[in-house]
Parts: C-alpha cells; sequence; structure tokens
C-alpha cells in the first residue's frame, strides 16, 4: 500500500533524496525516452512525472506531529491528510531539509521538481511555525483567564491557520497553490472511525490509510478501510485490553496481547497480509493491497 502510494510521486524524490544526503546521483540524461527526448525532459514536461498519473493522496491517521507525513509528503510527492490532535512538528533534520531544498530551488532558477520539493517543505514549516503560535496564544489566553486579566489581544495578521469545528486546520497555502504542488493537510482531531463531516470527508477522499503505531486508532484505521475498500497499511503497537474489552480472536479468546491483537485484525478480510518493517521494536505491519 505504501509503495502504491509513492508510485505518484511528482518527480521531485529524487531531488528531495539528494538534498537530505540519501541517495546517489543518477544519470537520467543516458536513459532516452521514445521519440529522442530523455526521459528528465519528458518528465518535466509533464509536471513531473514520464508517465502522468493523477497523484496518490495518503491518510496518515494518529500520526502525531507527522514523522510519516513529512516523509510521504515533502520527500515522495504525496497528497497527505494528517489526523491528531498533536500540532504539527519540525525537527532539526527536517529543517535541514527545507533549506538544503531551498538552496537547490534557488540553483535551478525554474519551477522544476527542486522548486516543487522545496514549496511542499515550505508548506510544511509555515503550518508548524503557525500551530506553534496558535499553541502559544491559547496558552498566553488561559493564563490571562486564570489571572482574571481583561486584556484583550488582536489575531496576529500573519497567522493563516484557523481551528475549526470538526478539528480541522486550515494553512495558508501561498506559492504553493500551484497545482503541481502537492497538497497537505491537518485535522487536530482523532479518529474513531466515524466517515461524515469535514473529517471522513477527508478521509474518505484519500487512496490509501496508513497508522504508524496509532494506539486507538488501529482497529477505527482497518475498519475504515475495509469499509471505503481502499488498501492500507498499519503498523500496530499498544493493545489497550482495558478500554476494549469486548474484542474476541478467532478462538474466542479476549484479545489482551500483541499476538492476539494482530489476529484478531488479520481475521477481519482474508486479503490483509503481514510482513515486517526493518527496526527495532513492534515492526510488523498489516496491510491490504
Amino acid at each position: 500500500a505504501l509503495a502504491s502510494a509513492g508510485d505518484a510521486d511528482d518527480g521531485s524524490n529524487a531531488e528531495a533524496a539528494r538534498a537530505s544526503g540519501t541517495a546517489r546521483e543518477l544519470n537520467t540524461h543516458t536513459k532516452r525516452a521514445p521519440g529522442g527526448a530523455n526521459r528528465r525532459e519528458t518528465r518535466e514536461a509533464n509536471g513531473g512525472d514520464a508517465h502522468p498519473r493523477r497523484r496518490k493522496k495518503v491518510a496518515d491517521i494518529a500520526g502525531g506531529g507527522g514523522t510519516l507525513s513529512f516523509e510521504l509528503h515533502v520527500r515522495h510527492g504525496c497528497d497527505c491528510v494528517l489526523v491528531d490532535p498533536a500540532f504539527v512538528a519540525l525537527s532539526p533534520r527536517q529543517l535541514g531539509t527545507w533549506r538544503n531544498l531551498r538552496k537547490r530551488a534557488a540553483l535551478s532558477g525554474e519551477r522544476g521538481g527542486a522548486w516543487r520539493a522545496w514549496q511542499r517543505a515550505e508548506r510544511w514549516v509555515r503550518v508548524a511555525a503557525r500551530e506553534r503560535d496558535a499553541r502559544r496564544d491559547a496558552h498566553v489566553r488561559r493564563v490571562l483567564v486564570n489571572t482574571d486579566a481583561r486584556e484583550t489581544r488582536e489575531t496576529r495578521a500573519s497567522s493563516d491557520v484557523r481551528i475549526r469545528d470538526g478539528g480541522e486546520a486550515d494553512a495558508a497555502r501561498g506559492a504553493a497553490d500551484d497545482a503541481s504542488v502537492a497538497r497537505f493537510e491537518h485535522f487536530a482531531d482523532s479518529f474513531w472511525g466515524e466517515l461524515d463531516g469535514a473529517l471522513g470527508g477527508a478521509i474518505a477522499s484519500c487512496d490509501v490509510l496508513v497508522g504508524m503505531h496509532p494506539d486507538q486508532a488501529t482497529e477505527p484505521i482497518v475498519d475504515a478501510a475495509l469499509r471505503l475498500n481502499k488498501p492500507f497499511a498499519v503498523v500496530p503497537c499498544c493493545v489497550f485490553p482495558e478500554a476494549f474489552p469486548d474484542r474476541a480472536g478467532p478462538d474466542g479468546a479476549p484479545v489482551r496481547s500483541y499476538a492476539q491483537f494482530l489476529e484478531y485484525l488479520r481475521a477481519k478480510d482474508p486479503g490483509i497480509e503481514i510482513a515486517y518493517l526493518p527496526f527495532q521494536g513492534r515492526s510488523r505491519v498489516l496491510y491490504k493491497r
């Protein structure tokens, strides 16, 4: 499921990988496309892909500060919907990627793959900054209320994030309104399986649902994907047997252990497969193509 999402990369994942030092340079000039044009030229002419396809949209549910969303959106060019009450985070590594991509875009001097990768990183940095400001403003308001202060503060003119009913955070898009640049949305809300409203509609519009250690949202992700008949990939972690005492495995036994939880989820559909991801800890991934 993750691989199919990455297939729709807009042609700038190589630029992002080179900028972060994670990929070797590719000699694309020697690979010729039909008609004599090289594949790099054809890809740029098509907006980033030598074989244009609709860009994939991924729902990263219970994704915390967005570590996985950053990889899918900034590095691989996917449209991404992040669902988690936490604010979008910006790590030093991500900030370094943004700086490198900005340099590459400036050196390229054109709106090609490097520019699109930078615009995706730029959007991420702006959303993280504005949500940080919103969190700080909320904290100040609580302090003013608790100290019985009578003071009003004007909303920052530069703040373009509004936490609306339903928990949706709508970030100003600026230059990234260009249709060739992948979109990113953050819903500051929890997901319990409901597919109505703005949050449910956004998830239903995605091509694949993913969850990396999504805790209580693990089963809702699987159930929603099966209901929508969409591919998914989840990496279960905690079982929470006390929160879900009615779960019973295929043998009728209560689901209390990690192994029982995996079997319980796999029993939901015969098409669910299991694999291992290359990291320590609970790395088993359940997925359906």
